[in-house]
């Protein structure tokens, strides 16, 4: 499978359009929310740990972090914060963007969140699934009914 921009950059170009809409809209969206700044503080602690965690076991797994290169998955790693999501570095991603769309306090910029959603179920998501089914067979295929996509 060979994905023309990787997850990571594409969450980056996520954060440039939400500062590109805070930036030309800003009066338009603004939240006003006490306390944003705690609030996305928290929202990104949780992201970050789904992320080390995420990491964590394909480092215990030892298999391939590389969503380009899946034929490098020399494992399915489907324990710790596996058992909640199928996609947890996503899921650590997406808790990004909620979490600066409340430091910029624009409304606006939480429009970009759904997009990413259908972006990464879309194109990188899908083929993913595509590629580790074929990969893995039978053994992806129950895991794909056991736990959920997101969380």
């Amino acid at each position: 499978m060979k994905l023309k921009i990787p997850p990571a950059i594409v969450t980056g170009i996520f954060v440039g359009l939400m500062w590109s809409i805070d930036y030309f809209f800003n009066e338009v969206g603004f939240l006003g929310l006490p306390w944003h700044n705690i609030i996305a503080e928290i929202i990104l602690a949780i992201g970050v740990l789904f992320g080390v965690l995420s990491l964590y076991q394909f480092y215990r797994n030892t298999t391939s972090v590389d969503p380009q290169n899946l034929d490098k998955a020399a494992n399915l790693v489907t324990g710790g914060v596996y058992k909640v999501s199928r996609n947890p570095m996503y899921v650590a991603f997406l808790l990004l963007l909620v979490a600066y769309s409340l430091v910029l306090q624009n409304i606006l910029s939480l429009f970009c969140v759904p997009l990413f959603i259908g972006y990464l179920n879309k194109y990188q998501i899908k083929p993913e699934e595509k590629a580790l089914l074929e990969k893995f067979g039978d053994e992806y295929r129950e895991y794909l009914q056991e736990v959920r996509r997101w969380l």
